[in-house]
């Protein structure tokens, strides 16, 4: 026995000191590489020492990125759920996550989603993992050769420089991003980060949003203050909302259930009432009534008790905020959500012109668009609106890129629709299949906001979509070959990977 006892302990130390030369011996090589990389640089290209060496760095750094995928990934999605790119309010707590940037250098938000990108196809150019979808799908080709006719239309047409340069990075982002997301999130070990990474970014933005708005340092919208008004804000709120709603709804209710919806579902729910967007309010009730009609018939009136639950703990949220706050009334919130309907709105009517002049101005160029860097025609009756933008994510995308594109764009969105409900018909296995189901029914409020703001020059809006169909797709595709979809226990080892 004692013999033993010593053979495996001095195995162990064996194996550690050798886990220590390995890594020894890297960091050795890789500070010998930027060493000659540097050194190359200044002899070769001429360039200064510091330049060098931080060229140096940065192609080794790229490379160890390139092996660790997950540590950019998750740094972009934490860039696209919490960084704010309106500016905020002096004195808001949400200063913590502005998006930073100086003239003629990216923000941080850019430079997340480039440095995921440059990672991912380096990886997928030298096959470093087998794919999970290839790059050269049909839907992808398609996408490049109408975004370099875009590029080519708007050179022609001498586009502003700086509105080109825009259009051709917020276009395109949401396509890497999606297909990054596609490929990484292969096992539950990597959705279940992600999962925890969502579920902490919205809980400190939705108590330090509700904290600044409390204090009056809320977010200037129209005549009043709000919670959140940027729409990727509120769609990361309203999608959060609904996967606990689904997850109640398909799981078993426990203490840790209750606890998660009273911390973080109730503070959710009082940011989404009082942000103050119709988009929004519309939004999560036709989620909510696709989730319904997904719903097995046996567990339809258990969400309906959850929902009346949840309808009557806002009601008295609104009545406390009422009386201890001064905060809008019921009356008062009524009244706004009545208005999307009201044409003599200020804010329907100026939409409307906006459309209109949209349309006369791609008389022109009925097929290919206007192209990257374009703009249409001022608004009658409202100087405010910007002429590169245009609130109906399909008509924009016409302008920009032509009625080819939004062709694609809606078959994506239908192929995509058409595969997750006849996956979710299929059932909800485990607390990531619940999840999934409510995720999926988020689609509906993706229509409304496509319908009624420029998602595409927004791109956190854009990529958002993108991380959750991305996710949708890869636990339906889990869920059909089998694989376990209950979150792995701590120590379990389990990675969502299909045994034999």
């Amino acid at each position: 026995m004692g013999t033993a006892d010593k053979t495996n302990g001095q195995d162990l130390k064996s194996g550690t000191d050798c886990g220590r030369g390995r890594l020894l011996n890297g960091a050795l090589a890789y500070a010998f590489l930027i060493t000659a990389s540097a050194v190359l640089g200044m002899s070769v290209v001429r360039m200064s020492a510091t330049t060098a060496i931080v060229a140096a760095a940065s192609v080794v750094l790229i490379w160890l990125l390139v092996q660790w995928i997950e540590i950019p990934f998750y740094f972009a999605v934490f860039a696209i759920l919490a960084l704010q790119e309106v500016e905020i309010t002096q004195g808001s707590l949400l200063s913590i996550f502005e998006n930073y940037k100086s003239p003629g250098v990216p923000s941080l938000l850019e430079i997340s989603i480039v440095l995921l990108g440059v990672c991912f196809l380096t990886k997928y150019s030298l096959r470093k993992e087998e794919p999970a979808f290839s790059l050269f799908r049909t839907p992808v080709v398609l996408f490049l050769i109408l975004y370099c006719v875009s590029l080519y239309m708007g050179y022609c047409a001498g586009a502003n420089d700086i509105l080109f340069k825009e259009d051709t990075k917020r276009f395109a982002f949401p396509i890497l991003f999606f297909l990054c997301s596609l490929n990484i999130l292969t096992t539950v070990k990597r959705i279940n980060h992600l999962v925890t990474l969502v579920l902490l970014v919205s809980a400190a933005k939705v108590y330090l949003g509700i904290l600044s708005y409390l204090h009056g340092a809320g977010f200037d919208y129209g005549d009043s203050r709000v919670v959140f008004v940027e729409t990727a804000d509120l769609i990361l709120v309203v999608t959060v909302l609904v996967a606990l709603v689904s997850r109640m709804v398909y799981g078993r209710v426990t203490w840790k259930m209750l606890l998660l919806v009273l911390l973080l579902g109730a503070p959710l729910m009082f940011s989404l009432v009082y942000s103050n967007r119709r988009n929004a309010w519309l939004g999560i009730l036709l989620a909510l009534a696709l989730l319904f009609f997904v719903t097995p018939a046996k567990t339809k009136f258990r969400m309906a008790l959850i929902l009346l639950c949840a309808g009557l703990a806002g009601v008295a949220m609104i009545s406390v905020s009422m009386a201890l706050r001064s905060l809008p009334s019921g009356q008062d919130l009524k009244s706004r959500f009545a208005s999307i309907s009201d044409k003599g709105d200020k804010s329907n009517e100026a939409h409307v012109n906006e459309w209109i002049v949209t349309i006369e101005a791609l008389e022109e160029h009925p097929i290919w668009g206007l192209g990257f860097g374009s703009e249409h025609a001022p608004v009658p009756g409202d100087d405010t609106i910007n002429r590169h933008t245009v609130h109906n994510a399909f008509l924009m995308l016409y302008m920009k890129m032509g009625v080819l594109a939004v062709a694609l764009f809606l078959w994506c969105l239908v192929r995509y629709f058409r595969f997750a409900i006849s996956h979710t018909h299929a059932g909800a296995s485990g607390e990531l299949g619940a999840l999934r189901v409510g995720l999926f029914s988020t689609f509906a409020y993706w229509l409304v906001t496509l319908n009624v703001a420029p998602s595409w020059w927004y791109y956190r809006e854009t990529c958002m979509m993108a991380l959750v169909s991305a996710l949708v797709i890869q636990l339906s595709t889990m869920q059909e070959a089998g694989i376990d979809l209950d979150l792995p226990r701590l120590g379990s080892g389990r990675n969502g990977v299909p045994g034999p």
